[in-house]
């Protein structure tokens, strides 16, 4: 992350392996992690904990953590696009949403969910998963049906619970009078990458290699 402006804490991290049938093997993986994040200077104007707030710091992480990669510099073509698939989870007392996020040559995929649980931090989840063959995404996709880790990875987001503290709950009625639907929007387009963010983690920059490359500048 060049500019350094988000803190990330690993709560758990696990593996799984899909085999096909005997003497098959190895089909692909899932790789699962929860993180706590948060920016290292809080925001003295943004309230995580309402919608749109929400969706501005959820879009400023991943622009920090992804949105300079470049996979072809010469062109500009960035390593990922995202967010993908945007979905609100609207199953959560507070504003939760997953996306997908593709890179630039087939390979991995990643589907991300997050919430915030305070007024500054947020919950990441994330799954990177994979088939064992080569060719496009369409071509794998054909040689190894990826639903089941699909499947898996949507069964574990629908899984999550969050019973708020009283503190936070207290915090969540006071937003309520001013946004009594805590859902973020409906559909998000990809973010126009490659591109910066400010030390703040939050404001979107045009990218610039030199920013946080070239000490002083």
């Amino acid at each position: 992350m060049p500019s350094q402006s988000w803190e990330q804490e690993l709560i758990t991290n696990r593996k799984w392996a899909f085999n096909g049938p005997w003497f098959s093997g190895y089909k692909g993986q899932v790789a699962f992690s929860i993180e706590g994040i948060h920016t290292k200077q809080p925001s003295q104007t943004l309230n995580f904990l309402h919608p749109k707030a929400f969706e501005i710091a959820v879009l400023g992480y991943l622009t920090a953590s992804e949105g300079h990669s470049l996979y072809d510099e010469g062109k500009m073509i960035p390593g990922y696009r995202a967010p993908l698939n945007w979905t609100p989870l609207n199953f959560l007392p507070v504003p939760a949403v997953q996306f997908d996020m593709l890179m630039a040559p087939p390979g991995c995929r990643h589907r991300l969910a997050f919430f915030p649980v305070s007024r500054d931090r947020l919950i990441h989840l994330r799954f990177d998963y994979w088939q064992a063959c080569t060719g496009s995404q369409e071509v794998q996709d054909q040689k190894i049906n990826p639903k089941p880790m699909q499947d898996l990875i949507d069964n574990i987001i629908r899984s999550i619970q969050l019973t708020p503290s009283p503190e936070l709950e207290a915090e969540l009625t006071e937003i309520r009078k001013i946004c009594p639907v805590l859902s973020v929007s409906p559909e998000c387009a990809p973010l126009k990458w490659p591109a910066d963010v400010d030390k703040d983690g939050i404001t979107i920059l045009e990218y610039d290699k030199r920013r946080y490359a070239t000490p002083g500048y």
